[in-house]
C-alpha cells in the first residue's frame, strides 16, 4: 500500500510584500507585519499565521556608546521602559495597517479557494 504525501504550499509572498513596516507617530518605533499561508493539500487543511513585531529605533544589537547608554538609562528613569511596548498610529495609518491585514487574510482565502480548502487548522 503506497502512503499518501501531504504536500505542503506556504509562498503569498510573490502577491503582498513579504514585509511591510508600519511607523509610530513619535517616529520612535514601529511594528512589522508578516504572515505565512501554509496549505496541505492531501489533508485540505490550511493555517494562516500572522507575525508582529514592535521596533525600537537605535536598537540595533550593538555595543552602545557611553552617551548613548546614559540616554537608555534616562528613558528607563523616566518612562520605566527600556523597549516598544506600543506603537501609536493615526486614524489614516491605522487603516492602512487594517487594510493590509485584509489584503494578507483576502489572497489566503483565494489560495485557499484554488485548492478547494475550507477548513483553517486551529
Amino acid at each position: 500500500m503506497k502512503k499518501k504525501i501531504d504536500i505542503k504550499i506556504k509562498d503569498i509572498s510573490k502577491q503582498t510584500k513579504p514585509r511591510e513596516f508600519f511607523s509610530c507617530d513619535c517616529h520612535g518605533e514601529g511594528i512589522i507585519l508578516d504572515d505565512e499561508v501554509e496549505i496541505y493539500v492531501e489533508s485540505k487543511i490550511a493555517r494562516h499565521s500572522f507575525y508582529f513585531a514592535l521596533w525600537e529605533y537605535g536598537q540595533s544589537g550593538t555595543n552602545m556608546s557611553f552617551k548613548e547608554r546614559i540616554r537608555w538609562c534616562w528613558k528607563i528613569l523616566r518612562k520605566g521602559i527600556p523597549w516598544a511596548d506600543a506603537v501609536i498610529m493615526d486614524s489614516g495609518d491605522a487603516e492602512k495597517f487594517a487594510q493590509a491585514i485584509l489584503k494578507r487574510i483576502y489572497i489566503a482565502r483565494k489560495m485557499m479557494d484554488i485548492y478547494k480548502i475550507k477548513h483553517y487548522a486551529v
